[in-house]
């Protein structure tokens, strides 16, 4: 659901470059958050690979609400 926020919400978020990680796979910059959540605008889904946990892999899709920001997601 960040994909659906703006660059300023973002920022605000994730005051830093540097990232926490969970994993070796996690994104580690917020810039490299901010291409991420570029491609997932772009493709409609996001897709994770063992950035969260060791061995997980999923792929997510949020449903916009009638205002058009997203309201709910299915992972």
């Amino acid at each position: 659901m960040l994909a659906g926020l703006s660059l300023v919400e973002i920022e605000k978020l994730y005051a830093t470059e540097e990232l926490v990680t969970l994993t070796d796979r996690s994104i580690k910059t917020r810039t490299g958050l901010l291409r991420e959540l570029s491609q997932i605008r772009r493709r409609g889904y996001a897709c994770s690979s063992e950035e969260s946990e060791a061995g997980v892999s999923s792929v997510a899709v949020a449903f916009p609400a009638r205002a058009g920001l997203p309201q709910l997601a299915f992972s």
